[in-house]
């Protein structure tokens, strides 16, 4: 389990036998595993909060231990005192434009290692937002991950204060869906292989939607990530593409980015599924400009003052570059500055900022406080 943790210092009571663990009273909380009361030395948590004993009443005949913790805040990358930048000309806000600056008028943001690591939000993301928004400044977010719906996005960015409309998430389930939508025929039916927000937003757009293979033709596989991937349903997705079925991967990251490290991503099942099928799968999502192109086609933003944050070269930068957009790395995700050093210059962003939090450094604010 990984939940977000509150907070401040709370009581946890520690359970030794079967399925042993401290839990925080007070809040629906988690259990995080300690295999021995003779050994509660500090550590760092599931959901990446620091803990540290301050006292312990061990009572051996019950076999039970009361630890008071102290609890901080994640330990993720620091945020700069002074925003580590490298780029061309300062940008500034809508009307606030001073000789040698690009005006902006939107920011996207990836979500995963920019806005939030697995269920807890970085530091500085919703003041920033919100900074951004004071300033007459569009925000989107645009995601490679295909596992929520756009519905459910809205819902964990209000759970970090970040409130937003069904209008600016752009995920790459959604663009798979908009894909088969314009390109798909009359009545395309996919063979889904991934989570529930990739099957939610086909069918949403009217997709016919199956998750096993069966006597009904296929038209399409649609492979994002799936945490609950099987030998059955690789064996499935590459039966349909033999079959004909046209072989579409939501994205090909290979890791994905949580509080505590980095997991496999949706481009590893792709692997599988290409493998398999000796097929190469057409990309909707990241390094695919397509989605991006349609964020800019319909909200009518001109690429040149649109600044896409990320924390990937091989796809959020590159997706940018190849629409027109001004980019930016934030160092809270998978990339690190060597990386940047030695990356050709077609991957190169035009800033590089140490946290999403060090965004109003880059962006001049022109004598508003």
């Amino acid at each position: 389990m990984e939940k977000e943790f509150p907070w401040g210092t709370e009581e946890a009571c520690f359970a030794v036998g079967s399925g042993v663990g401290f839990q925080v009273s007070g809040f629906r909380g988690q259990v995080f595993p300690e295999p021995d009361t003779r050994n509660l030395a500090p550590g760092t948590c599931p959901g990446g909060c620091h803990y540290e004993r301050e006292r312990s009443d061990c009572q051996s005949s019950r076999k039970t231990a009361t630890i008071s913790y102290r609890m901080s805040e994640p330990r993720f990358p620091p945020v700069s005192a002074e925003p580590y930048v490298t780029g061309p000309a300062p940008l500034s806000c809508p009307r606030q434009t001073r000789r040698g600056e690009q005006s902006l008028t939107a920011v996207v943001f990836d979500l995963d290692g920019v806005v939030y690591r697995g269920r807890t939000a970085l530091p500085g993301a919703r003041k920033t937002i919100s900074w951004l928004r004071q300033r007459g400044l569009k925000v989107f977010f645009l995601t490679n991950n295909s596992t929520l719906t756009r519905a459910e996005y809205i819902h964990r960015l209000g759970r970090f204060g970040i409130p937003c409309k069904m209008e600016m998430i752009y995920s790459s389930a959604y663009a798979c869906a908009l894909y088969l939508q314009e390109n798909g025929g009359r009545h395309p039916c996919a063979l889904v292989v991934g989570e529930g927000g990739l099957a939610g937003e086909l069918r949403r757009a009217g997709i016919e939607v199956v998750r096993k293979l069966t006597r009904k033709k296929v038209d399409y596989v649609v492979v994002g990530m799936d945490r609950k991937i099987n030998y059955r349903k690789l064996a499935d997705a590459q039966s349909a593409i033999f079959r004909g079925a046209r072989f579409i991967a939501s994205n090909r990251d290979p890791v994905y980015p949580v509080e505590k490290g980095l997991i496999p991503g949706g481009g590893t099942i792709v692997a599988a599924i290409q493998t398999a099928s000796q097929k190469k799968p057409l990309v909707i999502g990241k390094p695919s400009p397509y989605i991006l192109k349609v964020l800019l086609r319909k909200e009518k933003l001109d690429p040149k003052r649109v600044l896409l944050l990320g924390d990937r070269l091989d796809t959020d930068v590159a997706s940018g570059r190849r629409a027109g957009v001004l980019t930016a790395i934030a160092l809270t995700g998978v990339t690190s500055r060597e990386e940047i050093a030695r990356a050709p210059a077609r991957l190169r962003p035009h800033w590089v900022i140490q946290s999403i939090a060090d965004l109003p450094g880059l962006i001049t604010k022109g004598g508003a406080s």
